[in-house]
């Protein structure tokens, strides 16, 4: 996987978002993630075809915009404690479920463009298969992260709570699955872990081309990520 620039400001994009963690470690993890996605996740929008999302994601940065807002609507289910509701998440505590959801919401379409590092172009296509290349794209880094000199020990229950969000991100497509133009059948959400389930719905419901998601802040036209 070809290692994009790094720029120390792309957490910039998703401050509020990233507030919202619990764990100080799978925060800096997912600062240190967003240095290293490929630069098109931040120019580019959230459909290649203009289809499947609403008008606002449709535009230059709107992938950013629908990632913000599937974490938004995530949020809110958690303050609602649907942390609470779950039944299979191997013994997990509610706060690791909580920062397992926002993780794999935050990095579900990094990867949508392909993993290739390169700027936007309207040209490109979305990958059918980017769940599949996300999923592995947290688990390289987690291994690479943990191991990194000059950062504090990345504790196992975190460690396990990458894990966890890498596997939902690979469902997140749910009853998507299947594509005219690819031969690769993603991972059903059937038969996911309720926090795969739960990650497809906040997908879902940010892609419905009727709702449109109110941000408490916006983002600085022009900022450089």
């Amino acid at each position: 996987m070809k290692t994009p620039p790094l720029y120390s400001d792309r957490s910039f994009f998703f401050q509020e978002e990233l507030s919202w963690f619990l764990s100080p470690a799978i925060k800096d993890f997912s600062s240190f993630c967003l240095a290293r996605v490929p630069s098109c996740f931040f120019e580019a929008p959230a459909s290649s075809s203009g289809k499947y999302h609403p008008e606002y994601t449709k535009q230059k940065g709107g992938l950013v915009l629908h990632t913000r807002a599937a974490m938004g609507i995530a949020k809110k289910l958690l303050e609602g404690r649907i942390q609470d509701f779950q039944r299979d998440f191997f013994c997990a505590s509610p706060d690791d479920f909580h920062d397992a959801l926002l993780l794999a919401l935050l990095f579900h379409d990094s990867c949508k463009y392909g993993a290739e590092e390169c700027p936007y172009d309207p040209s490109m296509h979305t990958v059918f298969e980017h769940p599949l290349i996300a999923g592995e794209f947290l688990r390289t880094y987690a291994d690479i992260y943990k191991n990194l000199r000059g950062k504090p020990p990345f504790p196992k229950n975190d460690f396990a709570i990458v894990m966890l969000a890498a596997q939902a991100v690979v469902t997140h497509m749910g009853v998507f699955n299947i594509s005219k133009y690819s031969n690769i059948v993603l991972p059903s959400v059937v038969h996911a872990s309720w926090l795969g389930q739960v990650v497809h719905i906040c997908d879902l419901i940010a892609s419905d081309c009727h709702i449109q998601y109110l941000f408490n802040h916006h983002i600085e036209e022009g900022h450089n990520g």
